[in-house]
């Protein structure tokens, strides 16, 4: 049995000059703190080598049954593709070449699969419900 974990970003969107005028100063164009507590979380650093559509690399989930947070940092190589099985479709498809960071706690808005297709180091970060 796993332990609630409590998943915590705080952060901001900035940008400059101001995007509202006058102060040439950092403005915060938007916020992207949030926290939720989820029934279990899962860490990992793979290195995706050569993956492809048709042999993904898969991101273990674990006990985790819907994924409700996901980050994704690529750390060093190419983009990397990452296609996500939701109740909105099998395996959409978006490509990420920095950083993926997704929060989505309403029910129905979960992830069931991760794949990744490409190379590159990446570091990983999922959250969600075990049932």
């Amino acid at each position: 049995m796993s332990l609630p974990r409590t998943i915590n970003h705080v952060g901001s969107l900035s940008g400059s000059p101001s995007v509202l005028g006058g102060s040439s100063s950092l403005q915060e164009l938007l916020s992207t703190t949030f926290s939720n507590t989820y029934q279990s979380a899962k860490a990992a650093s793979p290195s995706v080598v050569g993956a492809t559509d048709i042999a993904p690399y898969v991101v273990g989930l674990d006990s985790i049954t819907k994924v409700r947070m996901f980050a994704l940092k690529v750390v060093s190589g190419a983009s990397i593709k990452v296609k996500l099985t939701s109740v909105a479709g099998a395996l959409q498809s978006l490509y990420v070449s920095s950083l993926l960071l997704w929060n989505s706690p309403n029910s129905g808005d979960e992830i069931t699969v991760i794949q990744l297709v490409g190379t590159a180091d990446v570091e990983l970060v999922i959250a969600g419900d075990t049932a």
